[in-house]
């Protein structure tokens, strides 16, 4: 379920029982079903760059960051699919003025949880993340970063979460 905000939350106690019920009348008298609130697992990306001589690097920043946010829709991530490294390398190094990509693949994507909540300057809202977290080291493979079995990935604050660094 996702919140008025549009942020994932847990489904109340009404909705489960109303899909168990629905769910019932197509089982089979052997099936049964267990419906369970998926845990969500927030991130955010860190990469440093390196951009090309006489570009404007405010500019270079905010375009990647755009980019990355307009082509990888991180808001249709479904349950158990990972996040491709790969994809946002090659998004990163398409952009124009981008020379290269310093960063190791592996720390790409970070883990946000609860200890990670801030106050934005800005407005003086508090903004929040799940309490769950995962390993992003220990969940990488070939180039993709995978939720634990049975979750989902959220990026909760794209303008927050993305931390582009130029050296």
């Amino acid at each position: 379920c996702k919140d008025a905000e549009g942020f994932y939350a847990p489904a109340s106690d009404a909705i489960k029982i109303n899909i168990s019920k629905y769910v019932n009348e197509f089982r089979l008298i052997g099936d049964s079903f267990n419906i369970l609130d998926v845990p969500v697992y927030n991130f955010g990306i860190k990469i440093k760059i390196r951009v090309a001589s006489g570009a404007v690097i405010n500019d270079v920043i905010s375009d990647v960051a755009f980019r990355i946010v307009e082509n990888m829709r991180f808001d249709n991530l479904q349950i158990g699919e990972a996040i491709n490294i790969n994809d946002i390398n090659n998004i990163v190094l398409n952009t124009d003025n981008v020379v290269s990509i310093a960063s190791i693949q592996e720390e790409i994507i970070n883990s946000k949880s609860s200890v990670d909540d801030f106050e934005d300057i800005e407005t003086g809202e508090i903004l929040s993340y799940n309490d769950t977290s995962f390993n992003p080291l220990s969940s990488f493979e070939d180039g993709f970063v995978y939720p634990s079995r049975g979750g989902i990935f959220e990026m909760k604050y794209s303008a927050k979460d993305i931390v582009i660094e130029v050296i």
